[in-house]
């Protein structure tokens, strides 16, 4: 057996490892108990349809139909690389979607949608990233954080730059 495919079936085993490891927090994110963003916290679903329709409408720009997303996502979410969060309100409503995946080939995370009510809108963006940075560190990634956006002045507000690849499409 060769050394790659002994470095992706270890690293697959310790990605495997750290997903059955107690969650990240057991009450949604830390600090999101004020109004507004802060009043959500994340919760990791494993069926699409808990996520209503109208946000995935929302998504800027999207280029899949509604019935897409989730027929997509319950295929996705049978690979345990693919996250999906339900941002959840005091009285348990989804109010946002965060769905990322997870390359241990690169040791990067690709966020693929994430959408927010417009009521919690402004300031949601950090407790994203920081809920997806606490899943870069358990799996000791050294790989970027990817999102991609038509709107990046939203997120540089938050620290993050413009990467140095550009999208190309056929």
């Amino acid at each position: 057996m060769g050394k790659n495919s002994r470095r992706m079936r270890n690293e697959r085993r310790r990605t495997q490892m750290a997903l059955e490891e107690k969650p990240l927090f057991e009450n949604g994110v830390p600090g999101l108990e004020k109004k507004g963003a802060r009043a959500l916290h994340f919760d990791l679903v494993n069926d699409a349809k808990e996520i209503p329709e109208a946000l995935i409408e929302s998504i800027p720009d999207r280029e899949y139909q509604v019935a897409d997303f989730y027929s997509i996502c319950a295929i996705c979410l049978q690979d345990p690389l693919h996250l999906l969060f339900a941002m959840r309100n005091g009285s348990e409503e989804v109010k946002g979607l965060l769905w990322f995946n997870l390359n241990p080939l690169v040791g990067s995370i690709f966020v693929s949608a994430y959408a927010v009510d417009p009521e919690y809108r402004g300031g949601s963006i950090p407790y994203a990233l920081e809920l997806i940075r606490k899943y870069h560190e358990r799996f000791h990634f050294k790989g970027k954080i990817a999102w991609a956006t038509t709107q990046p002045e939203l997120y540089e507000k938050h620290g993050m730059k413009r990467s140095k690849f550009v999208v190309m499409e056929a």
